[in-house]
């Protein structure tokens, strides 16, 4: 309980009025839609708050549904890259970088191959359900993926799939800007 407490209190007033007005309904959601255990239930209103202080059908919904309905996750491991990563609770949709990354993942597969028969959003989900913090990459906008992608491949002289090995491995690199894409490659 005092965990609990802390991290709602470190959210805001805004959003500590909003786990209190919302926090119940999405729990319900989570548990009855997506069938979270409560055990994990637990954990993520304790490590993300933030999940919680929006109407259920206009975060987490539109969140869980993205991932879940999507990109093919269990829910478990949906609710896990908010465990993980709970800043991602603050994103109104993971769409824009989705519209990017699906397309990259069905180019160049989940090891960098290409010839998957799973489509770009499964090869996607299958990422983000083997590292769940990695749902960082889904925070970055169209316009950032598209400039790191520009950057690495204008400073290491890289083509499509290194960019690719590139969102697999080095998901921190990948939200960074462009100048420091250029400053490490020039290092």
């Amino acid at each position: 309980i005092a965990a609990l407490a802390a991290a709602v209190r470190d959210a805001g007033p805004t959003r500590t009025a909003g786990v209190v007005q919302h926090g119940s309904s999405v729990a319900t959601y989570l548990q009855q839609q997506l069938g979270i255990e409560q055990a994990q239930l637990g954990r993520l209103v304790v490590r993300c708050p933030l999940l919680f202080s929006w109407p259920a059908e206009e975060r987490a919904a539109e969140l869980f549904g993205q991932l879940v309905g999507r990109l093919g996750m269990p829910a478990s491991k949906a609710a896990k890259c908010f465990e993980m990563n709970p800043s991602a609770a603050g994103m109104a949709s993971f769409e824009p970088a989705i519209e990017v990354l699906a397309p990259l993942f069905a180019d160049h597969g989940s090891k960098g191959g290409s010839g998957s028969s799973q489509s770009g959003e499964q090869l996607l989900g299958g990422f983000l359900s083997k590292d769940p913090s990695a749902v960082r990459v889904l925070q970055c906008s169209a316009d950032r993926l598209a400039a790191s992608e520009a950057a690495v491949r204008q400073e290491l002289g890289a083509d499509r799939q290194l960019w690719a090995k590139v969102v697999r491995q080095q998901q921190r690199a990948v939200n960074s800007s462009p100048d420091v894409v250029r400053q490490r490659a020039q290092a």
